[in-house]
């Protein structure tokens, strides 16, 4: 990427499928979820807690949300095609 850049649609494109190809290595996933293992987000103030919590209830009472992300949490359950 040059300074102050931005990557063209086909960087772009072909970045993303680099990324996804190897999210289907399982060694690739280990060392990934290694890396994330312990690291722990910094603390949020109550106020803060609050207002995302306030804004994911919103969300969830959108129908259309709520299907995107049930469809999305069963295509990556155990299998990868929704069933249990």
């Amino acid at each position: 990427m040059i300074k102050g850049g931005h990557h063209s649609e086909e960087t772009k494109r072909k970045m993303s499928e680099i990324r996804k190809h190897l999210w289907q290595d399982p060694a690739y996933r280990h060392k990934m979820k290694l890396a994330q293992t312990g690291k722990k987000m910094s603390p949020r103030s109550l106020k803060h807690r609050q207002k995302i919590s306030e804004r994911l209830k919103r969300q969830w009472c959108d129908p259309d949300y709520r299907r995107r992300r049930s469809s999305s949490y069963k295509k990556h359950k155990v299998g990868g095609n929704g069933e249990h």
